[in-house]
């Protein structure tokens, strides 16, 4: 199966489990209320208990529904954050691989720095690297032209980015988008 099936099976997945969560969150704490209200109101029936017992007993399930609506989808957001925070330090601990060699221009087995002459933005060999801009179409740009999704003078080394090749090129370079637009400047943040 490729890879693209792999995926398509696995989303259909998680969808499912995605979308039977919420309806056990609203579900079941309904199905608690109905139970106990006709278990409380057959007793009533037999005057086991009194109104008012059947009343008070409808009224104190009725109260859990909403706490207990709110646990199971929190057990869904836990869950969702977890996945997160598993892909995030999965992203923060991509390292270099000491056993392979690694990115250079030439075999030299030197690591080399990436550059894009459009822009000015150079990224040093090795390091983890974020581009942040006031204005988020420039930054975007700039790591298209960086990550070889358009045409660009970006440059590996002293060779052209062009010029590798993309098997090579897309073993040494990740380009992630975060969607992290931000409606303010980074820069007053520091001041407090």
């Amino acid at each position: 199966m490729r890879e693209s099936g792999r995926l398509r099976a696995e989303g259909f997945r998680v969808a499912s489990v995605s979308s039977w969560i919420p309806t056990l969150g609203i579900g079941l704490p309904l199905l608690f209320l109905a139970t106990v209200t006709w278990l409380a109101a057959r007793m009533a029936a037999r005057h086991t208990i009194s109104i008012g017992d059947l009343v008070a007993v409808c009224g104190y399930v009725a109260f859990l529904v909403v706490p207990v609506t709110d646990l199971i989808e929190d057990g869904l957001y836990l869950s969702r954050a977890m996945v997160s925070a598993r892909r995030v330090i999965a992203l923060l601990n991509v390292g270099r691989d000491t056993a392979a060699t690694p990115a250079t221009d030439d075999g030299t087995g030197e690591a080399v720095d990436v550059g894009d002459p459009a822009s000015g933005v150079e990224v040093a060999a090795g390091l983890f690297t974020a581009v942040v801009s006031a204005r988020p179409q420039e930054a975007q740009a700039v790591v298209e032209r960086l990550g070889r999704f358009r045409p660009s003078q970006a440059v590996w080394g002293d060779s052209r980015l062009d010029s590798l090749a993309p098997r090579d090129f897309r073993a040494r370079i990740l380009v992630a988008d975060n969607e992290g637009d931000t409606a303010r400047c980074a820069r007053p943040l520091p001041d407090g």
